[in-house]
């Protein structure tokens, strides 16, 4: 029975590796900040059925919203919306407002988790212009502290 815990730890791993990840960008559209994602081929993920995306800033959220009814561990087969593009700081429809979105800043970084039928991560930083710096690579991946993390 000693490799009992091993191979615990084993399917543990694999049943969490079935999950598939998105990355999350933000692009800059006049006035607003609009997040879209990309499977790790780079192609476009319109249908991802977000069921929760949170923006954070020095592990603070300050924007998150939600739809109990789309991904995982709802129906995966329904997806009450169409989740990307997510304009931040509104709610596509079928979405509620968790926390209310705070203002992006010059010079602020910011990070995206969501989840749903899949994992949605990225990272981003408006410069002193306001433009967006997306963070490629590890960057975008490095996986972020949970306790870290506060809802107000």
């Amino acid at each position: 029975m000693k490799g009992a815990p091993l191979a615990a730890a084993a399917l543990a791993l694999l049943a969490g590796g079935c999950q598939y990840s998105y990355r999350v960008r933000a692009e800059r559209h006049g006035d607003s900040y609009v997040l879209t994602a990309r499977d790790g081929d780079g192609h476009f993920a319109p249908h991802a059925c977000v069921r929760r995306i949170a923006v954070i800033e020095a592990g603070r959220t300050i924007w998150e919203i939600e739809n109990p009814g789309n991904g995982w561990p709802h129906e995966a087969r329904r997806c009450d919306s169409t989740s990307f593009p997510i304009i931040y700081g509104r709610a596509p429809a079928g979405f509620a407002t968790v926390v209310a979105a705070v203002p992006l800043r010059a010079d602020g970084d910011y990070v995206i988790v969501g989840e749903g039928v899949a994992r949605y991560h990225g990272r981003f930083r408006l410069s002193a212009g306001l433009e967006v710096v997306n963070a490629s690579g590890r960057d975008a991946r490095r996986p972020l502290d949970p306790r870290l993390v506060t809802s107000h």
